[in-house]
C-alpha cells in the first residue's frame, strides 16, 4: 500500500515538472522571439541611421539660424539615436542573462523527472 502511494506521489511530482517544463520553455521561446524582434529592429535603426546626417547641407543653400536649426535637430537625433542603442543592448544583455537562467531551469527539470522516473520504475519493479 505504502508502495502504490509512492508511486502515486511520483506520477503527480512527474507530472508537476512537466509542467513546469511546458511553461519555462514556452517563456524561452517568448524570449528568443523578442530577442529576434530587437535585432531586426536594431538593424532597421542603423539603416535609417544615415537619413540624420545625409544630406549634407550646402554652406551656399543653408545659413544663419535655420543652419543652426538644422544643426540642433541632427545633433539630438544622434543622441536619440545613441540612447536608444544602448537600450537596446541592455535589453539584449538582460534576455540573454534571463535566457541562461531560464535554460539553467530547464536543464534542472529535466534531470529531477529523469530521476523520478527513475525511482517510479524502481518501485513498480519490485512491486
Amino acid at each position: 500500500m505504502a508502495d502504490q502511494t509512492e508511486i502515486a506521489k511520483l506520477h503527480y511530482e512527474i507530472s508537476q515538472m512537466r509542467a513546469q517544463l511546458f511553461q519555462t520553455e514556452a517563456q524561452l521561446e517568448r524570449l528568443r522571439a523578442a530577442k529576434q524582434a530587437l535585432v531586426s529592429e536594431q538593424a532597421t535603426l542603423h539603416d535609417h541611421k544615415k537619413w540624420g546626417s545625409e544630406p549634407e547641407l550646402d554652406h551656399d543653400a543653408w545659413r544663419g539660424q535655420a543652419e543652426s536649426t538644422h544643426d540642433d535637430i541632427r545633433r539630438h537625433m544622434q543622441l536619440a539615436y545613441t540612447n536608444v542603442q544602448d537600450e537596446t543592448e541592455q535589453l539584449m544583455r538582460a534576455i540573454e542573462m534571463e535566457t541562461r537562467r531560464l535554460q539553467t531551469m530547464v536543464s534542472s527539470c529535466q534531470v529531477v523527472i529523469n530521476i523520478k522516473q527513475q525511482s517510479l520504475q524502481t518501485l513498480k519493479a519490485t512491486k
